[in-house]
């Protein structure tokens, strides 16, 4: 995380550990290319565990730059069952 134009630092930790090691104080997610995002409010709220392919929907990951024109944020309701609120592109 930056600020005031500076890199976080704390200490790392490693399963549960705290080192004596500095590092970046950054959150990471690890996601597939298929897991979908849910938006609020202009934030993430949510990823998955709705999927691509389970919706029927194209992987935005494998997109060609080509097809990557203008983009916007569409939202879409995967599933007839899922809320309204997934970022994606509509198949």
């Amino acid at each position: 995380m930056i600020r005031n134009g500076r890199p976080t630092i704390k200490s790392a930790e490693v399963g549960g550990h705290r080192t004596y090691v500095n590092s970046l104080d950054i959150r990471v997610l690890g996601i597939a290319g298929g897991s979908m995002v849910r938006v609020k409010d202009k934030e993430v709220a949510d990823v998955g565990p709705r999927s691509a392919h389970i919706a029927g929907l194209p992987y935005s990951a494998f997109a060609r730059t080509d097809e990557m024109v203008d983009p916007e944020l569409v939202f879409i309701q995967p599933k007839e069952e899922d809320p309204a609120d997934f970022a994606g592109r509509p198949g």
